[in-house]
């Protein structure tokens, strides 16, 4: 099994194999590896741990995360046409396989309402990110205003005194959720 640049932890990869259908496996190993490193170059390896448990406790950051990797597939495939070697099991992602991706998160996230959980926080950002590598055009908005919604219910928690208290003694997911959707 391939190793990822953001863990050092091959048990966090055995564990996704787990949870993960088979269908979307090789796009979440996809997505570790080679997407990730590009949506968050900033980015130090400790995020890959948490990402990783997002994806495998949350169905939605787990389609958001498919979503990026169909998309940066199909991206590649058709900017340089590189073959797959025969009899590869690498899968390669199409337009409608985008498609179906996009609009599952897209009802799971926006006919949802209400409060909104961590990986579906997540979720929303990833979607954000699509957009971005889309081009920028699009209801990037709304799925913004799900990680806004997460956040202002995290600062509003009344285990916290404040959005200080909050960004110090939170979850570093949630700190990076915080961080990322005020940036």
């Amino acid at each position: 099994m391939e190793e990822t640049p953001y863990s050092d932890e091959s048990d966090q990869q055995s564990s996704i194999i787990t949870v993960v259908p088979d269908r979307q496996l090789e796009l979440v190993r996809h997505y570790m590896v080679n997407v990730m490193k590009i949506q968050y170059m900033q980015a130090d390896h400790s995020i890959g741990p948490f990402i990783y448990q997002l994806i495998e406790k949350s169905s939605s950051a787990r389609d958001a995360v498919c979503l990026l990797s169909s998309l940066h597939r199909h991206c590649v495939r058709d900017n340089y046409a590189a073959p797959v070697a025969a009899g590869s099991t690498a899968l390669i992602s199409s337009a409608n396989d985008t498609d179906t991706f996009y609009y599952r998160l897209k009802s799971s996230l926006l006919r949802k309402g209400g409060s909104y959980d961590e990986g579906e926080a997540m979720a929303g950002l990833h979607v954000v990110s699509s957009f971005l590598f889309s081009g920028g055009r699009g209801d990037w908005d709304a799925y913004l205003g799900v990680a806004v919604k997460y956040v202002q219910s995290v600062f509003e928690d009344q285990r916290y005194f404040g959005p200080a208290d909050a960004l110090r003694n939170c979850p570093d997911t949630t700190r990076f959720i915080i961080k990322t959707t005020s940036a």
